[in-house]
């Protein structure tokens, strides 16, 4: 009868992995599970380094998702396989979009360039100002009616 009691502190692997998934690269999950060591080191490198530090600490978090099974003290978190192998998955994309903004942003950076869209470049504004000549109001419209007739 004492195993099948949850200790009092048990905690949900869904919080640990959607936390993993979300807040991974300031080791929040870590935090969340008493692996307060583990959480400051993510913490400190997402902090402190930086870009570098934010692929660095991503990466470990979703490396954390699929293989912690239990907490800092030992105990083994209430399971949710279905939903950890999801966020598994979707880390490993948000991963990968990570890298490609880090990426871009850091080339950005060193060559001292970026991308903006310029209406003046392509003739935004020349098409709104054609577009706001043509728009006419109905009292306009009736003066010119009127003006029109009047005259012939």
């Amino acid at each position: 009868m004492e195993n099948s009691k949850k200790y009092p502190g048990k905690k949900s692997q869904l919080i640990y992995v959607v936390l993993a998934l979300f807040f991974g690269a300031f080791g929040l999950h870590n935090f969340y599970a008493n692996r307060w060591g583990r959480g400051l080191i993510q913490l400190l490198l997402t902090v402190g380094t930086g870009f570098v530090g934010v692929l660095v600490s991503s990466l470990w978090s979703i490396i954390n998702i699929f293989t912690i099974e239990t907490d800092g003290d030992g105990h083994a978190f209430e399971l949710n396989t279905p939903v950890k192998y999801i966020c598994g998955i979707l880390g490993i994309f948000k991963y990968m979009g990570e890298i490609v903004l880090w990426g871009f942003l850091l080339i950005s950076f060193l060559t001292g360039s970026t991308v903006t869209m310029d209406w003046h470049n392509i003739g935004g504004k020349q098409i709104i100002q054609e577009v706001s000549e043509k728009i006419v109001t109905p009292s306009e419209t009736i003066y010119k009616t009127t003006q029109t007739t009047t005259t012939n």
